[in-house]
């Protein structure tokens, strides 16, 4: 499984997929990245964690490891999994060499997941090379107005992969590969018996919130702030609302951070 993001991720990006890739990696999922820093470091280190197996495919020759500061996470996964280049030795890091091993990220991955990415992020370039190879890919969802997530949220809009919004959405993309005979340990079939019985409850719970946000945008856009004061809905809760209703169409993020009701 491949799991790629932005270099600059947030916190909260590098933690999600630290505690993902942790699980896929316990689950005997081996994690492929590239060795880049943000989400890329924090798809490997999270293999690692797990005693794991992950794969850098990397943009320079084997002995010339970029960024400098991830030579000790380099030394860790030569021990867990191994390190591959298809770069002469000596050969430092070049801009179009990362986006020419992209598509051996791809190849060797029965999917791709990308966690987090700006508008026109490589990312996403990874993500279509995926598509265009027959892989499955997706796509983690950000807050609306989030930069470091509209390259993701514009994704899914244009349907350019699958929406994912837990790591029991990947063992389920991975269990229905054609050629692909795998299913999840018994641990994690039942942790995701618990999670499809909690999204129950949240979409009993969802429709009530939705249904007064719409309530309320219909009658005109209205900053995040004052909806919530409107609706008496949380700041978190409705930001989860909105993004729903976001990708699915029904509400449009304005230039002055207005949400609109479009439908």
């Amino acid at each position: 499984m491949a799991i790629v993001g932005s270099r600059r991720a947030t916190r909260v990006g590098q933690d999600l997929t630290r505690a993902w890739t942790y699980r896929l990696a316990a689950a005997g999922v081996t994690v492929v990245s590239g060795l880049a820093k943000g989400i890329d470091t924090a798809a490997h280190q999270g293999a690692i964690d797990a005693n794991g197996e992950t794969l850098a495919v990397m943009g320079t020759g084997l002995d010339r490891i970029y960024p400098k500061m991830n030579a000790p996470l380099a030394s860790e996964i030569e021990q867990t999994g191994m390190l591959i280049s298809e770069f002469h030795p000596a050969t430092g890091a070049r801009p179009h060499h990362f986006p020419q091993r992209n598509r051996i990220i791809a190849g060797l991955c029965h999917a791709t997941i990308v966690m987090e990415a700006a508008k026109g992020s490589g990312s996403l370039i990874k993500a279509r090379l995926a598509q265009d190879e027959g892989r499955d890919v997706g796509i983690v969802p950000g807050r609306p107005g989030d930069r470091n997530a509209a390259g993701s949220n514009g994704s899914i809009r244009d349907n350019i992969g699958a929406l994912v919004s837990d790591v029991d959405d990947v063992f389920t993309m991975l269990t229905q590969q054609p050629d692909l005979q795998w299913k999840p340990p018994s641990h994690e079939q039942r942790s995701g018996e618990r999670v499809a019985r909690s999204r129950e409850l949240r979409q009993i719970r969802g429709n009530t919130l939705e249904s007064r946000v719409r309530a309320v945008l219909q009658e005109g856009p209205l900053p995040l702030k004052e909806l919530c004061s409107m609706t008496g809905i949380p700041r978190a809760q409705a930001e989860e609302v909105l993004l729903d209703l976001l990708l699915d169409g029904h509400v449009a993020l304005e230039a002055n951070q207005r949400y609109r009701w479009r439908s």
